[in-house]
This record gives structure tokens, C-alpha cells and sequence, in this order.
């Protein structure tokens, strides 16, 4: 039990150097690396968007849950701005 504890006491160590050897990243940078790995341009402008799952609607004071609400969302090539209810919707609701 002893050796299992000072190895990983061991290792932890080593990881710590690591990190400190790194070079430090300006805020732009890191912003960069985020966005290249969330998908770069392809996320400034989407086609389509999908979600899958369930819902709740309320009614009078009540809830009800859906076990299964789907929506397909196809955007218009030109978007102006964000909030602005454009292109087509496709949504199905199961109770």
C-alpha cells in the first residue's frame, strides 16, 4: 500500500513540473485555441441545428413532460442578426 501511495505522490509530482515548463498564453491565444477547437469558422456560420431529448410544458399552474421533443432548425444562408426568427423549424412533441 505504501509503494502504491509514493508512486502516485511521485507522479503527481512530475505533472506539476510539467505544467510549470509550459509557456504562458496571452488571453488572445487561449481565445484562439478555443475557438479552433470548438470547430473554428464552421460554428460563425451553421446550416442546421438538431436537438433531441424531452420536455416540459406548463399549463395552467401544471406540468406536463414530453418523453420525447425533437426540433430540426435550417438557417438562412444570410443572418443580420442573431436573435431574428428566420429560416425553417421542424418540431415534434410526444407525450
Amino acid at each position: 500500500m505504501f509503494i502504491l501511495i509514493f508512486c502516485v505522490c511521485a507522479c503527481a509530482n512530475d505533472n506539476s513540473k510539467k505544467h510549470t515548463e509550459q509557456v504562458e498564453l496571452t488571453a488572445r491565444e487561449i481565445m484562439e485555441k478555443v475557438y479552433e477547437k470548438s470547430g473554428g469558422d464552421f460554428w460563425k456560420r451553421p446550416k442546421s441545428l438538431s436537438l433531441f431529448g424531452h420536455a416540459v410544458f406548463y399549463k395552467d399552474g401544471e406540468s406536463v413532460i414530453h418523453e420525447r421533443h425533437n426540433m430540426w432548425r435550417v438557417f438562412e444562408q444570410k443572418k443580420n442578426k442573431a436573435h431574428v426568427a428566420n429560416g425553417k423549424v421542424r418540431i415534434e412533441s410526444f407525450r
